[in-house]
């Protein structure tokens, strides 16, 4: 008998662990076709995920089918996932402290270079500026080269002050990183207005190229190739710029939320404002170098046979 009931009470012991935790998990789990949400404390950058087992020939791997981000509040992630799966985050690790100090070093005597080297090159532009500069083609290319090297000398700067504006989490650990609207906004509309500039007065140094190689007996004024060059290597950055504030920022999708001052692409695609209209002019200057190359070697040919 009393065998029977030791067996009796520990069965009913069993049974009310399994209820127990059967309990906890449908406390959480509430319902399966409900939403499965669940808290986790990353390092940085997390990605929602579950583990698919029908993956790679049935031997499983991380999927983010079904689960999305919620938020990211003061080192608190939340995830939704809309199955009951083993799910977890991925995250990289944060970078060690005197690694990221390093890092920063690095970063700041790169820019420190670049902008001592762009003072040099505008310093030479001035003191040989009358000697190399005597007709329009000339004067037309130093111009350009001027304002290419002063567009990217202030997009440095302005690059310096929003990596002094946004805090970074890898620095900051535990803080708020969310970047402040209104001085991003500002250091982001003139690191893409002046880099987007940079790269116009590109445009203008092949479009000059191209004019010179394919109409070689055309002159044009000084003058309007001046009013041609700004218009191009600014009024045209300005526009796209203009533009991209009007269409993004009421919605707040202009710049990223946080960790950098730059512009937004995750809800707005705003990044491609700079992207395109960038690749584009590298895409065409790469096809003015090669007009140019094939003119030079026709026009060769036809020296070499003329002199025979």
């Amino acid at each position: 008998v009393n065998s029977k009931h030791s067996e009796i009470s520990n069965s009913s012991n069993t049974i009310a662990a399994i209820v127990n935790i059967l309990s906890t998990i449908a406390s959480v789990s509430m319902d399966v076709n409900e939403d499965v949400m669940q808290v986790f404390q990353p390092f940085n950058s997390p990605h929602c995920v579950f583990w698919n087992f029908s993956l790679f020939d049935k031997l499983g791997a991380w999927d983010n089918e079904g689960c999305e981000f919620v938020s990211d509040i003061n080192g608190t992630v939340t995830c939704n996932c809309s199955h009951l799966t083993s799910f977890s985050i991925l995250m990289s690790t944060s970078i060690p402290q005197d690694k990221s100090l390093a890092l920063d070093i690095i970063t700041y005597i790169g820019v420190g270079i670049s902008l001592a080297s762009l003072v040099i090159c505008l310093v030479i532009e001035g003191i040989v500026w009358r000697a190399l500069t005597k007709n329009s083609t000339a004067f037309m290319r130093h111009v350009s080269i001027v304002n290419t090297a002063l567009s990217l000398l202030i997009a440095d700067i302005c690059f310096i002050i929003g990596a002094a504006i946004a805090k970074n989490p890898l620095e900051d650990l535990n803080q708020d990183y969310t970047v402040p609207v209104g001085p991003c906004s500002a250091a982001t509309f003139f690191m893409h207005f002046f880099y987007l500039a940079m790269f116009f007065w590109m445009l203008v140094s092949g479009l000059l190229l191209l004019y010179r190689t394919a109409m070689v007996f055309s002159h044009m004024s000084k003058w309007i190739m001046l009013a041609t060059g700004f218009l191009l290597g600014y009024g045209c950055p300005l526009i796209i710029a203009v533009i991209t504030v009007a269409v993004t920022a009421p919605g707040g999708g202009y710049i990223r939320k946080d960790q950098a001052c730059w512009l937004n692409w995750v809800e707005t695609k705003a990044l491609l404002a700079m992207v395109i209209p960038a690749l584009g002019i590298v895409v065409f200057n790469i096809l003015v170098i090669l007009i140019v190359l094939i003119e030079v070697k026709t026009n060769v040919s036809c020296l070499t046979v003329t002199q025979f």
